[in-house]
């Protein structure tokens, strides 16, 4: 039975929850039961299989602070591992009324202060967030325990399970009560199915057990292959979860999702026409993991299940906390990596012969990406810097990206440090292919890879425009910024080495309707820029996340890892109206979550920049400004935007424009991811251009 009267509401308030099951009866909170949205589905999914599993003489009751889920929890959900946090956390400790100023005190009157209990107005946001345990706290603490019913010898004190509720409660939500009426739940989610070319991978939405389309018929082709087939092979069945459904679905969803494909691996046996007593026998062991995508962003990545045939060894990654970022090179990488390097080498060699004979060639690559010739000298001993650190550093300095190295999610390769501490990482996606310059050979891409990275780690050249992005074709009007981008020297080398055709910069493949070649441009530049400054803002905001992982798993402020990292984070607090203690403590998971979403909407922007695109002049004009929805392929533009006389203006004119064409982003929000990112362009290490 389905309630959702003012009974149900009030009860799901008390509870601090959006839902719960008792028996056959689910009660929802307001406007929580929604058969028309797909959130809405999912949570009445997450329910019935609770009246499944509790059967009907159940009396279970679902709550944050239910005393089951406490005890099995053994990590905070919520806290970072803040010492005096782990050891309350454990039993060890208890906080009580204080006038000693401690992390662990202004997180837990944060927690309070976001589940709406009332700290007066101390501290720098007027909440009451001020460090110190005082009448005013203990009472909060006091009223939250009433609240939960939480019997405690002592009321006020913060004992073991005191903070493993407020622990649980805080974890299930993402809003803060002053961003109540511009933010919503649903807008620091990540939604919807990953994507993966791997049969054996089968992904599913958040939250969810449930195979879509695309899911069974991954499954039916592991049943119906001809080699390695599930009719003739038992397997193990991995089930993970993202970091953001453990507190929200529990643990158990991975062994739900197991169930789900083991059902339809079975299903798909006997619909296979090719059925034996011997195939339904063969095994299929479940492996729940609910614990191993701890410090990736990736989100849609590890909603999913993974089927290994017996003898084989899974290839999802274990991310607890401190797992390896890196690994060594197997043999026959190294071999790869060398042949590459090789490969680079002799390009650089051709390109330096042309620079040193002042040819025609050399004087036109240089004019085309650096504008003109005048540094030559200086561009010539970049280069011979560069083949060195390529040919005598680079072989015995790299390893490979684990899966657990976040960077690797958006990077084929990366440099860390510079001369002879530098470092290159070579990620998966080169070994197994990659997009960009598909003019060039997958060998003749590896290697421009390679002498890409060497120059972050010989010279110290920056990635303002990579070379297949739209940037590179503009840059050679910005002399000094081309002079420090890696691929103006990439792309260089390669027209000199008469590899490919970039004797041109590389322009974009777009359609022009009504406009003119001045009005062409203009269009392409603005682009150009909004694509730059979208790419930079992911770059380092993913760089952001990982170093709040740390954060959160240490117990150290972000300026303790990363200054820089905490300096983004303060431009990302204050746009989206963020609170948190002063004097920078360990961020907390919701934290994290927020940033993870805010990446990924930045992430869907970045994508449509890089399609091709179709501009349409609206001379009537019927309607303003505007890029499709989706964000899609058509921008339809107006004289308002073709009289701006500079690309700075241009990329402010654009940026708002495809923020409003992002369904993922409220119109509430809007504002918030347009300041987000101009603050970043101009206080970040771009060097605000253009």
């Amino acid at each position: 039975r389905i309630h959702t009267d003012s009974h149900a509401v009030q009860m799901n308030r008390e509870l601090g929850a959006r839902a719960f099951t008792t028996g056959r009866d689910i009660f929802f909170n307001r406007g929580e039961y929604n058969t028309d949205s797909a959130e809405g589905k999912r949570l009445l999914a997450h329910e019935l299989v609770h009246t499944v599993q509790q059967g009907a003489s159940s009396s279970f009751l679902q709550t944050y602070c239910d005393p089951a889920t406490l005890v099995s929890r053994t990590s905070p959900a919520y806290f970072p591992r803040e010492e005096q946090i782990i050891n309350v956390f454990n039993g060890n400790l208890v906080i009580s009324q204080s006038q000693a100023k401690r992390t662990s005190v202004a997180l837990i009157q944060q927690a309070l202060v976001d589940l709406g209990y009332n700290l007066g107005t101390y501290g720098p946001n007027n909440d009451g967030v001020d460090y110190y345990f005082g009448p005013v706290t203990k009472q909060a603490v006091i009223d939250f325990q009433n609240n939960e019913s939480i019997q405690s010898s002592s009321p006020g004190v913060v004992d073991q399970t005191t903070l493993k509720c407020i622990d649980e409660k805080r974890a299930g939500f993402r809003v803060q009560p002053q961003q109540t009426g511009t933010t919503a739940e649903e807008d620091f989610r990540i939604e919807g199915e990953g994507s993966s070319t791997r049969e054996e991978d089968i992904l599913f939405d958040r939250g969810s057990a449930v195979l879509s389309e695309t899911s069974r018929r991954k499954v039916q082709n592991l049943v119906t292959r001809n080699n390695d087939s599930l009719l003739t092979n038992s397997a193990s069945i991995y089930g993970f979860i993202s970091e953001d459904e453990i507190v929200e679905y529990g643990e158990t969803l991975a062994m739900d999702r197991i169930a789900s494909v083991s059902s339809e691996i079975i299903r798909q046996k006997i619909m296979s026409g090719n059925i034996s007593i011997t195939s339904i026998l063969l095994p299929l062991i479940p492996e729940p993991r609910p614990h191993e995508s701890i410090g990736i962003s990736d989100y849609r990545s590890r909603r999913k299940v993974e089927v290994v045939l017996t003898g084989s060894n899974s290839r999802t990654a274990s991310c607890p906390v401190n797992s390896p970022q890196h690994r060594d090179l197997e043999t026959t990488e190294e071999s790869i990596l060398n042949n590459d390097i090789s490969r680079a080498s002799g390009w650089m060699d051709r390109a330096l012969s042309e620079l040193n004979g002042n040819t025609q060639n050399a004087n036109d690559a240089l004019a085309a990406y650096f504008g003109n010739t005048q540094n030559r000298s200086e561009i010539i001993n970049n280069l011979v810097t560069w083949r060195r650190h390529l040919r005598s550093h680079i072989p015995s300095n790299s390893n490979h990206g684990t899966e657990c190295d976040d960077f690797c999610r958006f990077a084929v390769a990366y440099n860390r440090g510079s001369g002879s501490a530098a470092t290159m990482t070579l990620c998966s996606k080169y070994f197994d292919g990659f997009s960009g310059h598909d003019q060039l050979s997958f060998e003749d891409k590896r290697a421009l890879v390679v002498m890409h990275e060497a120059g972050h780690g010989s010279i110290g050249v920056r990635d303002i425009a990579y070379g297949h992005f739209r940037l590179i074709e503009f840059l050679h009007d910005y002399s000094t910024i081309a002079e420090d981008n890696t691929d103006s020297y990439v792309l260089m080398i390669l027209c000199l080495a008469n590899v490919g055709n970039f004797c041109t910069p590389p322009s974009a493949n777009d359609t022009y309707i009504g406009l003119n070649s001045s009005e062409e441009e203009a269009a392409r530049r603005g682009v150009a820029w909004l694509q730059s400054w979208l790419i930079w803002t992911n770059i380092d905001t993913s760089t952001l996340y990982r170093r709040m992982n740390q954060s959160r798993n240490s117990g150290d402020g972000l300026q303790q890892i990363s200054t820089y990292s905490a300096g983004i984070y303060d431009l990302l607090t204050n746009s989206f109206n963020i609170h948190r203690p002063q004097n920078d403590p360990p961020v907390t998971f919701s934290e994290q979550i927020v940033v993870s979403a805010v990446i990924d909407r930045i992430n869907i922007m970045e994508r449509a920049t890089k399609r091709d695109l179709t501009y349409i002049k609206d001379t009537v004009p019927l309607f303003p400004d505007y890029w499709q929805r989706g964000p899609g392929d058509l921008l339809n533009l107006t004289n308002a935007y073709f009289s701006l006389s500079s690309d700075r203006l241009r990329v402010e004119f654009l940026l708002p424009l495809i923020i409003e064409a992002t369904p993922q982003v409220s119109s509430s929000l809007h504002t918030a991811y347009e300041n987000f990112i101009k603050d970043f362009i101009r206080n970040g290490r771009w060097q605000n251009q253009p």
